[in-house]
């Protein structure tokens, strides 16, 4: 927090934040490697620098639902044949002195939010030996109908039918009531955010998590999971049982 003050004190004129200053004088007031540590979402990109990976990998910023682009992005290098292996997730924490005045500042803390952290990382691959779960779709809508706070589709997801679980993964009480509104009637859903807490960005790969491990478990057979952030939009993701 030290480095942090000292880089936003070089980075302010007459009290407000000024990007060019901050790019100049405020980075060159703390170490020159703790502009990346504040790139939290670099986790996984910082991993593959780490371990020597090839192939094509990004980091996604995601207030709820771009967690559900990075996993999109890796089926899609999947089919397209960049790759043979890919793992797609999330990594954030709350209770990080800055993320937690972010809760503090919005009200999230006010209505009962449980700050926490968390990471979880999905493995793909087109090799169906061992596969706990067949990925069937994973479907990203940058924003929904405006009269339901920009978070509903704009038609009816496309994997939905048949579901025996729904997974919800929202970011905030709007959100968990319009995805509440997407589950079938007489259809179980599990919310993530009751039981793990406000993990950001990681909530939905634990989610994914949470439905794999009742497909392994026998709970569900074919699960979505929806996920839903403050910057509207959406996220689903189908899983089914029986690897492929």
């Amino acid at each position: 927090i030290g480095e942090l003050t000292a880089m936003l004190n070089e980075s302010l004129i007459d009290g407000e934040f000024s990007l060019p200053l901050f790019g100049t004088k405020g980075l060159a007031a703390c170490n020159p490697l703790f502009a990346f540590q504040l790139m939290n979402n670099f986790t996984l990109c910082h991993a593959a620098i780490l371990e020597g990976l090839q192939g094509p990998n990004g980091a996604f910023y995601s207030r709820g639902v771009g967690t559900v682009a990075a996993l999109s992005e890796a089926m899609w290098a999947l089919r397209d044949g960049l790759c043979e292996r890919a793992l797609a997730g999330g990594a954030e924490t709350a209770i990080h002195p800055v993320t937690y005045a972010e809760l503090e500042r919005t009200g999230y803390l006010e209505r009962g939010c449980a700050p926490s952290e968390g990471a979880a990382v999905l493995a793909l691959t087109t090799d169906r030996t061992g596969a706990v779960a067949r990925l069937e779709g994973c479907e990203y809508f940058g924003g929904g109908r405006r009269d339901q706070g920009g978070i509903l589709p704009p038609h009816k997801l496309q994997h939905s039918d048949d579901a025996d679980l729904f997974v919800l993964a929202p970011w905030g009480d709007t959100a968990q009531e319009a995805l509440l509104e997407l589950v079938p009637d007489g259809v179980d859903e599990l919310d993530v955010s009751v039981g793990l807490g406000e993990s950001l960005a990681a909530r939905p790969a634990l989610a994914w998590m949470v439905a794999l491990d009742a497909i392994a478990t026998g709970r569900a057979s074919r699960v979505v999971v929806l996920s839903a952030g403050v910057d509207g939009g959406l996220g689903a993701v189908t899983f089914s049982g029986g690897g492929g």
